[in-house]
């Protein structure tokens, strides 16, 4: 591999991407020369990779179109694998060769490894649940498995990992290149949590079953929670009892544009890492996603009384995200005026009115 070729498919490759399973250590009969070199080019390839994946995905294909060049499809490919795998593996087919690393914010752990499928096989012995080995056995077979993965299609196994004793369901994504297609980029993610939703949402009666008031991409309260809350508000405003508060309408920039250029897996990147720096910011009060790019906070009580810090330091911080082509949104807000305000409506408008001027003096910047 050439190491300005690999590095450029690499950084195309990760934007929001993660993946795959454990597997140790490295061969020791590579040549000390010919190992220290593939392991220099890796380290350059994945430390590029962390960073771009640290920094978000580029507003409206701006930054990926500088630091990618011709690998966009490449990029497009590796995002459908998602981006909250636990591991992730880029594996060179042809000579089974591997690199791994944690997350997307880690550099590569360790060294350029070698003898992949081996390793796989001798590890689903070892640490996969009894009953699914014979099935993972065959799915992971070199031969079989680099059938199944076509070039630009993600290939999806579920299975259960032994973990003190117990089975814990993940899921394995693997994708081929279609501009590369000697490499395959693979991942792992625990699934435990939803596959065991799944299952008692299915015994479950559907009479029992309460509506759904978080958000499934960014686990924070959703519309109809949001529309619980005005409710309840509402009449407390009209009662005369409703305390102190205000409200923050954020709107993420650039969203649509991501989700045209890159797809919907890189958008959905892109809105999380977005909606974190809202929950970090405002750690006291609930954060609801009222739209698809559109998130509205409710401040009370500590988050209220410092509100003017809190809004100011969240600006400050997006304004320089988005100058640095990474997830950023604008935000609005509005105090409750008891004289004035009858809706909770009434102060979301008003937040939403600022939150416009403050859209308006990012682009400017």
């Amino acid at each position: 591999m050439k190491c300005k070729t690999f590095r450029n498919t690499a950084a195309a490759a990760v934007s929001a991407a993660a993946v795959l399973i454990t597997v140790k250590v490295l061969k020791k009969a590579l040549k000390r020369k010919a190992k220290k070199k593939l392991r220099n080019e890796a380290g350059e390839v994945l430390r590029e990779t962390g960073r771009l994946a640290a920094e978000g995905i580029a507003e409206a294909g701006r930054s990926i179109a500088e630091k990618t060049s011709n690998c966009t499809e490449f990029q497009r490919d590796v995002s459908a694998i998602g981006s909250c795998s636990d591991m992730i593996y880029i594996v060179n087919i042809i000579d089974d060769t591997y690199v791994e690393y944690s997350n997307p914010y880690d550099n590569p752990e360790g060294e350029i490894k070698a003898d992949f499928f081996n390793k796989v096989q001798e590890h689903i012995m070892k640490t996969i649940f009894p009953e699914d080995r014979p099935k993972m056995c065959r799915e992971l077979e070199r031969e079989r498995f680099l059938s199944e993965v076509q070039e630009g299609e993600v290939y999806s196994i579920t299975y259960r990992l032994l973990i003190e004793n117990k089975p814990v369901y993940f899921g394995i994504r693997a994708i081929r290149s279609i501009s590369r297609p000697e490499l395959i980029v693979l991942g792992v993610t625990n699934i435990d949590a939803s596959k065991r939703r799944e299952a008692l949402y299915e015994k479950t009666p559907a009479e029992n079953i309460a509506p759904v008031t978080r958000d499934a991409l960014t686990e924070v309260k959703n519309k109809l929670a949001y529309s619980n809350y005005e409710k309840d508000i509402n009449e407390k405003i009209e009662k005369g009892e409703a305390e102190k508060f205000a409200v923050v309408f954020c709107d993420v920039n650039g969203l649509n544009a991501v989700n045209e250029e890159m797809g919907m897996n890189v958008g959905d990147a892109f809105l999380k890492n977005a909606c974190s720096d809202i929950c970090l910011k405002f750690k006291h009060s609930p954060v609801f996603r009222i739209g698809g790019d559109e998130f509205a906070v409710i401040l009370r009580g500590e988050d209220y009384n410092n509100r003017k810090n809190l809004i100011r330091s969240l600006r400050g911080q997006m304004t320089h995200r988005m100058a640095e082509g990474k997830a950023s949104s604008a935000c609005g807000t509005a105090d409750f005026d008891p004289a004035a305000d009858k809706t909770l409506a009434d102060i979301l408008s008003r937040a939403d009115e600022d939150m416009k001027h403050n859209k308006e003096k990012m682009v400017k910047k």
